[in-house]
């Protein structure tokens, strides 16, 4: 299906591509056209080869979220929720505490959506680390030094690779929506307006 994957900055001009382990023959219901995470994994993986030897200034490497995904379904709301709670709950761990902002990149018309969900998503997380640690603060009568800074959050289109990239033909939306891509513009608006009447 047309989606999002995440992808982190460091202060070590580090790039990683941050995806979830999903099975989905463990979701429920399992998800139409969808290959799962590891076909997409494996791609990237492909596709990125020679990169980190052509610049020097800058290396790239993809790996999983490393947490059992217990979610039932998986979409992009989720799967940007989860990663923003991992990042902030390990905020202060050796190898994750030198990422600075995550960039969400996705399809065109799927981005808007996908770049506000990754906004709250953060706005949220850190500040229920915030309230978790004022909590913390006040029990043991001392300041903590270690807050977590809070993360940047970057928006990066895909780049479309086909001529008639507009017109195709794709599932979207967890399989449940087949159209063309510039079909969809008014389905992700829509979307938009109603989570913002929430």
């Amino acid at each position: 299906t047309e989606g999002q994957y995440d992808s982190t900055t460091t202060s070590n001009n580090t790039l990683r591509i941050l995806l979830h382990n999903v099975d989905n023959s463990k979701l429920d219901p399992p998800q139409p056209h969808c290959s799962g995470t590891p076909f997409t994994y494996n791609r990237i993986q492909e596709r990125l080869r020679g990169i980190s030897n052509k610049n020097n200034n800058t290396s790239v490497k993809v790996q999983y979220v490393p947490r059992e995904w217990k979610d039932k379904s998986f979409n992009s709301l989720n799967e940007v929720q989860r990663l923003m709670e991992f990042l902030y709950q390990h905020s202060n761990d050796p190898e994750y505490q030198d990422i600075q902002a995550v960039i969400v990149v996705s399809t065109p018309f799927h981005l808007p959506r996908s770049f506000l969900s990754a906004l709250s998503s953060s706005v949220f997380n850190h500040n229920d680390v915030l309230s978790a640690l004022s909590v913390f603060d006040r029990e043991q009568h001392h300041h903590h030094k270690h807050h977590p800074p809070f993360l940047k959050v970057y928006a990066k289109a895909a780049k479309p690779r086909q001529a008639s990239y507009w017109n195709r033909v794709v599932a979207h939306s967890q399989g449940t929506l087949v159209a063309a891509r510039h079909d969809l513009i008014s389905s992700e608006l829509k979307r938009i307006h109603k989570y913002q009447e929430k």
